[in-house]
């Protein structure tokens, strides 16, 4: 995945490279890997690692528990990285996700992090979606995503408290001979 960031207000762009994998151990057990490198006009290299180890419970709907390591390194502070420039982050968390019928979904996931190069708690967040299959291999998802940290945490004045919303149109191709949820045989 390459992207590219146009920051206009702060003067910057951002063009980063990503490349993700995921090894599935058992039907409950899944362990998510992501690497980006991202090269910034300010001068500034970013690099970034993600993993994430999920464990899925015995349950009707889909409940996971899950732990994931962030890292991110840059050169220097600046307007757009805020944070240490040798940042580590460590989370928590639990997602559920149910649906109605076979055209509906929603689930809500939840965390709280930790980053030890700042000896306190980094903050916790808050997502959650519904979508809806239209059908043609095309569904309708809104996104909610609360994210906070406490007040005087964190490098001082840098603690937030942020929110938003987003509707996308996803569409989503079925591998061949593999039934989409609901075991519906895909329309021509």
């Amino acid at each position: 995945q390459a992207e590219s960031i146009d920051l206009a207000r702060l003067g910057i762009d951002v063009d980063e490279w990503r490349a993700g994998s995921y090894l599935r151990f058992t039907r409950r057990l899944t362990l998510d890997l992501d690497l980006a490198y991202g090269d910034i006009s300010d001068g500034n290299e970013r690099i970034i690692g993600y993993g994430r180890a999920s464990y899925r419970l015995p349950a009707k709907d889909r409940v996971e528990l899950f732990g994931s390591l962030y890292y991110q390194n840059v050169e220097d502070r600046t307007p757009l990285y805020f944070d240490p420039v040798n940042f580590q982050s460590y989370s928590l968390g639990a997602l559920w996700e149910g649906g109605a019928g076979t055209r509906f979904r929603f689930g809500l996931e939840g965390s709280v992090a930790f980053t030890p190069r700042e000896e306190d708690l980094l903050g916790g967040q808050i997502h959650a979606w519904a979508e809806r299959d239209l059908g043609q291999h095309l569904i309708l998802r809104g996104t909610a995503n609360y994210l906070v940290s406490p007040q005087e945490r964190g490098l001082p004045g840098e603690n937030y408290d942020a929110h938003y919303f987003s509707i996308s149109l996803v569409s989503r191709f079925p591998r061949p001979g593999v039934l989409p949820p609901g075991g519906r045989t895909p329309e021509p």
